[in-house]
């Protein structure tokens, strides 16, 4: 699958030939992943099932439960509709202070060679900085 590769801001990215830069395969799998956390459910009016609802989380207290409520919407959004095996998708939240947590994803490409992960820092009183979402890897497992 290819797609057009869009930079952090939404923006169209060009190559140095100067045509459009492309997605593909892994590349494209961290650019939905990306673009399906920084969008709120119903955000999209063509699509709203798109999109995660982390902003239930804002305000409520940093336990357990909100964790795994957490790494529940995170893994819906990228699982409903077959987008993401849910097989080769791992979330953990991580608590970071009493009203932060890092939420970790992590994808393993189906030739089981290439995997990345991306950090999603949450504030409990202010959700998700958009700035702050990385990828902390995009490598190839068995050296391919």
């Amino acid at each position: 699958m290819k797609d057009i590769w869009l930079n952090e801001s939404g923006n169209f990215v060009v190559d140095a030939t100067g045509d459009l830069r492309v997605a593909e395969n892994m590349d494209m799998d961290l650019q939905t992943v990306s673009f399906r956390i920084k969008t709120e459910n119903g955000e999209l009016i063509l699509h709203p099932e798109i999109g995660t609802s982390l902003a239930a989380l804002i305000g409520q207290p940093l336990t357990p439960e909100n964790l795994r409520l957490g790494e529940f919407l995170i893994r819906e959004s990228l699982t409903f509709d077959g987008t993401i095996n849910d097989s080769l998708l791992s979330v953990k939240g991580v608590p970071l202070s009493s009203t932060s947590c890092l939420f970790i994803i992590e994808i393993v490409g189906e030739d089981l060679k290439r995997e990345f992960a991306l950090t999603i820092p949450f504030d409990m009183l202010y959700g998700i900085n958009l700035d702050d979402i990385n990828a902390v890897g995009s490598t190839s497992i068995h050296g391919s």
